[in-house]
Order: structure tokens, then C-alpha cells, then sequence
């Protein structure tokens, strides 16, 4: 436990309570949007099953042996994607940054992917 030996520290710490209350508190804001907006991902993934189940004739099951697929395909099983690699240079297959734009080897563009 802290001892304060006058009130200047007192201050000092009552500043900086104050300080990671907002950052909390922010924080807590940042939550409530993502957990808003995971909300309305699941809706529409729901809706766009809805329409794409009725109009090809398909069930659960298969959307579900799909999902298994991607997630053996990404080396994961608890639904969450890995952190992608970088992408490659369709010229030389170098790794092209996030903050570039072409390869810095070569000049060629980088890989098109959907995923």
C-alpha cells in the first residue's frame, strides 16, 4: 500500500486515479460499440444465411461443415481468424507491408485476396 507523505502526492495520486477512471470509462465505450456492431454482424450473417439456405435448398449442417472447413483451413477451432500474413508480390512472391502499397523489390503489385 502507497503512503502519501504530504499532500502533494495525495494530489498526484488522486490525478492519476482520475486519469485511468476515463481511460476506463472510454475503454467501456469502445466495448459497448463493438459489441453493437458484432450485434448487427451476427443479424445480417442470419438474414443472409436465411436468403441463401431457401434459395439453393441447403440446411444448418451444411453451412456448419463449411465453418469447420475455414476454421481447419486457418489452424483455428474456436472461430476466431489468425492474424494474417503479409501479403505477397504477384511478381517476385516477396512480402509487401501493410503500409506499402507496391514491393519494395520489384515495384509489382500485391496478391489479390478476398480473406
Amino acid at each position: 500500500m502507497a503512503r502519501f507523505d504530504n499532500e502533494a502526492d495525495i494530489n498526484i495520486a488522486s490525478a492519476r486515479a482520475k486519469g485511468a477512471q476515463v481511460n476506463a470509462d472510454q475503454a467501456q465505450a469502445k466495448i459497448t460499440a463493438l459489441e453493437m456492431e458484432v450485434a448487427k454482424l451476427l443479424s445480417l450473417s442470419e438474414a443472409l444465411w436465411s436468403i441463401i439456405k431457401e434459395s439453393h435448398k441447403l440446411e444448418d449442417p451444411y453451412l456448419i461443415d463449411l465453418l469447420k472447413q475455414v476454421q481447419e483451413k486457418n489452424g483455428t477451432s474456436n472461430g476466431r481468424l489468425r492474424k494474417k500474413d503479409a501479403a505477397k508480390c504477384s511478381d517476385c512472391g516477396k512480402p509487401i507491408l501493410k503500409s506499402q502499397s507496391k514491393c519494395m523489390y520489384c515495384g509489382g503489385e500485391a496478391e489479390l485476396s478476398l480473406f
